[in-house]
């Protein structure tokens, strides 16, 4: 079953200092998804954990997108966005098909995961280095704000975890589920 698309007025959040859990940290985690995308020129959010003050950012934050060029991407500060970490797939998938989504943070480097296939890390460059807000929401389908929401999208089976998958463990997942996301499945 997968959810979407979304609206400024029809996505998931979860209030600040519900979950803790989601406060990560100097630790490693991992968010999974399947994503199937149609093709757009929009900016869209699928995630975000941030504080929002009125029109500015504050505190630690993560951000996953699609970009305009049908990228996803992944941006992560600990600063409100005053500097900030990036990273972004190698090819468009904004092509209404299914892609499993990985990014993990593994040992002082993001690395971002495509159809069970990791791209080379990002290590944190900037001053990324604890990823707990306990004034952040968490919202999917659209960023604080309501705003860019994802309303060219459906997502399925997303998971946020402290447990991070090896390279080899996320390519097995990728063949483990694959076949739930075929035609006719």
């Amino acid at each position: 079953t997968a959810i979407g698309p979304f609206t400024t007025s029809k996505y998931l959040s979860q209030a600040a200092g519900v979950n803790t859990d989601f406060d990560f940290g100097t630790d490693d985690w991992s968010y999974m998804f399947w994503l199937k995308e149609a093709p757009n020129s929009g900016y869209e959010v699928i995630a975000s954990r941030a504080y929002l003050d009125g029109a500015s950012f504050s505190g630690s934050l993560f951000y996953l997108a699609i970009n305009t060029a049908g990228q996803f991407i992944a941006q992560i500060s600990d600063d409100g966005w005053v500097t900030y970490d990036a990273m972004t797939s190698t090819n468009a998938i904004d092509d209404s098909a299914w892609h499993l989504i990985t990014l993990t943070r593994r040992g002082g480097s993001m690395y971002l995961g495509v159809d069970g296939v990791e791209q080379t890390g990002v290590a944190f460059a900037n001053a990324v280095a604890s990823l707990s807000n306990t004034s952040a929401t968490l919202q999917i389908g659209c960023r604080q704000g309501a705003v860019q929401p994802l309303t060219n999208a459906s997502l399925s089976l997303l998971r946020i975890s402290k447990t991070v998958p090896t390279p080899q463990q996320i390519k097995e997942i990728y063949e483990a589920e694959k076949p739930l996301f075929q035609a006719g499945a």
